[in-house]
């Protein structure tokens, strides 16, 4: 059977399921391989109920006709290109939620969900219920290789520490691991965590920040946070907003400027403001005082590279020089 004609009844007829419906929600904005590889990974998954809700957020170059064609039974909601990533969850999960569903499970368009992950999520969950289970990120051209298994905040230097990254799957532990933080890659939600917490804030943080500051939301109301080891995601990290210095001055200023960029400064603003414990403002002027002096650091090099290279004004003008004086 195709996935095209899938049913997501996998039980034998007449069958009672205990096991609870899931909805996958993947939001995605243009780019059609990357989004029919993650529908089509999310299809595949192994587990008794569930269903894929796409959220379209104002594509132009047919994405939501390609998943249509190629996953009829795939539900897709629509937005007008307003709703970036966490907008687009929350359309769907307010979607979810009227209709009485007690779990989704939150994947990034550029995301491949192993098949057993959904199943291995469940599990965990119901023994620690209520709680919020993440994924493993490995990187896509790295398959054996963990990008991180979570995260864990360092108020003082105003970023996250990456648990495990570059460890080899095999190596990690067999139980969940508490964290402070993920992303929405491969994230299981129940409904008793929306209730309590509320939504994510994407008024506050339209792209970035959002699923860090709803996981430290939720954490402050007792619920774990954990990530399940043996649920894996592969993620396309060349996908991930720049956040590192620039050759030139322009494209570091557009970092700072673009909410499609980490170190895009009212979003940072805004977080620290509302979770570092003390001293928010230390915290960002450190971060902030580390970044302009990387990018004084890089252009310096660019410049050097380009006085120092074969045809730099370093070599120009000594050719120059001795063509004179012969």
């Amino acid at each position: 059977m195709t996935p095209a004609e899938r049913t997501g009844e996998t039980r034998p007829a007449g069958a009672v399921c205990t096991d609870p419906h899931v909805a996958v929600l993947i939001v995605f904005h243009e780019n059609v391989q990357h989004t029919l590889s993650s529908v089509g990974s999310a299809w595949a998954l192994e587990y008794p109920s569930f269903e894929v809700l796409a959220i379209d957020d104002g594509s132009t170059d047919g994405c939501a006709a390609a998943v249509v064609a190629a996953y009829p039974k795939v539900r897709i909601l629509h937005g007008a290109g307003e709703l970036w990533c966490n907008g687009g969850f929350n359309h769907g999960i307010r979607d979810c939620m009227r209709r009485g569903l007690e779990y989704v499970l939150l994947l990034n368009n550029d995301n491949v969900i192993a098949p057993g992950a959904l199943r291995f999520l469940m599990e965990t969950e119901r023994r620690h219920h209520p709680c919020v289970v993440g994924s493993v990120v490995v990187g896509s051209t790295t398959p054996d290789m963990v990008s991180y298994a979570g995260k864990m905040m360092n108020w003082s230097s105003g970023q996250p520490t990456s648990r495990h990254a570059g460890a080899r799957l095999s190596s990690l532990p067999d139980g969940p691991l508490i964290v402070d933080s993920m992303g929405f890659q491969g994230v299981l939600i129940p409904r008793q965590v929306f209730e309590t917490v509320g939504l994510i804030d994407a008024l506050t943080f339209k792209h970035y920040f959002g699923d860090t500051d709803f996981y430290l939301r939720a954490a402050e109301s007792g619920f774990p946070i954990l990530i399940d080891c043996r649920s894996v995601v592969w993620e396309d990290l060349a996908t991930k907003g720049r956040n590192g210095p620039e050759p030139k001055v322009r494209g570091f200023v557009a970092n700072l400027l673009s909410i499609r960029s980490p170190a895009h400064v009212l979003s940072r603003y805004r977080f620290y403001r509302r979770h570092v414990p003390h001293h928010w403002w230390a915290t960002l002027g450190r971060y902030y005082g580390r970044l302009v002096g990387a990018q004084v650091a890089t252009m310096l090099k660019y410049r050097l590279r380009q006085l120092q290279g074969e045809n730099g004004r370093i070599e120009r003008l000594l050719r120059r020089v001795v063509g004179k004086a012969s």
